[in-house]
């Protein structure tokens, strides 16, 4: 008998802590979840953000046929043209060779164009399309984005709890 009486004291004290620890939620802090989740899909719609990355390829010294056709060395996404450039990679430079103009850092008009792969801050541009080099340790990797995907248009949400 005395072990029954136990046994519901705990289980009334259990039931005690779990009822106490059930608060009302502050809610400036529920605004201030909402702000940061409405900022974070945000940032990642943005042009800087990762949602409208549609392509990385890492790249080493050589040639590289780029375009849409499948038996290029780097394939980019069907917006393009089937032979779209040639990119010759050296051990200290890029040169570029487009087959259409395109926008050189959002700015200028260019058909070629070469650099120092210690100048990495070039951006290039065709349609709703970007794509430039990045570094990564000794590695260099060409990244695309799509700035008008259908899914950056649509809502998009990240699941999380209440």
């Amino acid at each position: 008998m005395r072990l029954k009486q136990f046994n519901t004291f705990i289980l009334g004290l259990f039931f005690i802590g779990l009822l106490s620890s059930c608060s009302i939620v502050d809610p400036d802090y529920v605004k201030e979840i909402n702000t940061f989740r409405k900022k974070r899909i945000n940032f990642l719609k943005s042009r800087e953000g990762y949602l409208n990355l549609v392509g990385l390829h890492w790249i080493f010294n050589g040639n590289y046929n780029i375009g849409s056709s499948s038996g290029n060395d780097l394939v980019f996404p069907s917006g393009f043209t089937s032979n779209f450039a040639v990119m010759n990679i050296t051990e200290d430079s890029i040169q570029f060779s487009f087959d259409v103009p395109i926008l050189l850092d959002s700015t200028k008009q260019v058909s070629q164009f070469s650099y120092s792969k210690d100048q990495l801050n070039h951006t290039f541009s065709w349609k709703s399309y970007e794509w430039f080099i990045i570094k990564r340790g000794a590695l260099y990797a060409l990244r695309i984005k799509d700035h008008e995907i259908p899914d950056l248009i649509e809502s998009f949400e990240i699941p999380a709890f209440p």
